[in-house]
């Protein structure tokens, strides 16, 4: 039998139903949350909160014949995987934020240094709540508390993802490059076997025009979190503040206090010419915004907004991405044509708006397309589960 412990997030639904297609009666599903979830609506399971009694009676019926697939890793959920029996096989399908954010050299290299700097401020600005009367002594107070804590909380989740992957058989992801990246962070040697959630691309028609509506959308980021890199991005393109654009930058799903920190710092910067979008936009209105996008601005470091990136190549839209993403790798690897947010500062706004060619977005869109398919994701899908 195979077991999924499962989170309560938008992928899971598209997963389950297309398990439940290619190997039907195998599967049980256990949520860490209560049936049902803010997204998960559809499929009973087991509701298993971690640390419940529910959870160790699951885990305790899971013989070594059996499978376990676990749909995002966190460390409460480690005491649980020891319980397993050694000859019991263990998948992991890769998010990316459970692996990829966790050691001090992924803190050190996910952000650029102005994200990192706001971020140490962050950190210490929570830690006084009267004044200091020497102002002198604050800065190294900060320095010495904030690097012991942060490098104390990074072990405890470094040892903790160690022991998982250590127990790991077999590590379900789109992309290699991030396998490895991994294998060599925590010094464990990882199984690779292609894998990728839903892209929901069956629900995007490409409408290929190198026209431009009458005015200059760019599009930045994916989230409210500081792995999205807004500052640099910000700080780049302040040398176009005078041009005619809007920038748009989604700021709902994540941490409260960057999103607002990023929505002040971009009208701070541009004005009127800043859509900070802090509330859901219902899927018709979404849809018609990004029709009208120009360029797409993703600056994570590490493998993030996968989806969102891919739909925006299916798009046919232009695409830049930091050098040091694995994705941008991966795209330019399969000759999709994007660009580096790296050479953003060093081109024009001409150029920095200018779209692809009909004939560039259509290649894009197809090679995209091969990629992730629907009919390859079954293919894949069913060769993990059977």
């Amino acid at each position: 039998m195979n077991y999924h412990i499962m989170v309560d997030d938008k992928f899971i639904e598209s997963f389950i139903e297309i398990a439940e297609q290619v190997a039907p009666g195998q599967n049980i599903y256990v949520y860490t949350f209560s049936f049902p979830g803010k997204y998960v609506k559809t499929f009973p399971g087991i509701s298993a909160k971690l640390g419940s009694r529910t959870l160790c009676d699951v885990f305790s019926k899971i013989s070594s014949s059996d499978r376990v697939f676990v749909h995002w890793f966190s460390d409460p959920l480690l005491p649980y995987i020891q319980t397993l029996p050694q000859q019991t096989q263990l998948y992991l399908f890769l998010w990316g934020g459970d692996f990829l954010e966790q050691t001090e050299e992924f803190f050190h290299f996910n952000y650029g240094k102005a994200t990192k700097k706001l971020i140490k401020q962050r950190e210490a600005s929570l830690k006084y709540d009267k004044p200091w009367p020497l102002n002198w002594i604050k800065p190294v107070i900060d320095l010495l508390t904030n690097n012991y804590g942060r490098r104390k909380l990074y072990k405890k989740m470094f040892l903790a993802r160690k022991q998982f992957l250590k127990r790991l058989n077999y590590l379900c992801h789109w992309n290699l490059e991030d396998t490895l990246r991994i294998s060599k962070a925590y010094g464990e040697e990882v199984q690779h076997l292609d894998f990728f959630y839903d892209l929901g691309l069956r629900h995007i028609q490409p409408l290929f025009n190198e026209q431009k509506t009458g005015r200059n959308v760019i599009w930045l980021g994916n989230s409210a979190t500081p792995t999205n890199n807004h500052l640099e991005v910000l700080n780049c393109l302040k040398i176009f503040k005078d041009e005619k654009w809007e920038l748009y930058a989604p700021l709902s799903y994540g941490q409260t206090w960057y999103a607002d920190y990023i929505a002040s710092k971009g009208k701070e910067l541009f004005g009127i010419q800043f859509k900070p979008l802090m509330d859901f936009i219902p899927l018709n209105q979404y849809l018609e915004l990004l029709n009208n996008i120009d360029v797409v601005i993703m600056n994570h470091h590490r493998s993030q907004a996968g989806a969102n990136i891919f739909c925006m190549v299916y798009m046919g839209k232009k695409v830049f991405l930091s050098l040091n993403s694995t994705i941008y790798s991966l795209l330019v690897s399969k000759g999709i044509k994007i660009f580096p947010t790296e050479s953003i500062e060093n081109i024009t706004f001409d150029e920095l708006i200018q779209r692809l060619s009909v004939r560039e977005q259509r290649e894009n869109s197809e090679r995209l397309y091969n990629l992730f398919s629907e009919d390859k994701r079954r293919e894949l899908l069913s060769k993990i589960l059977n």
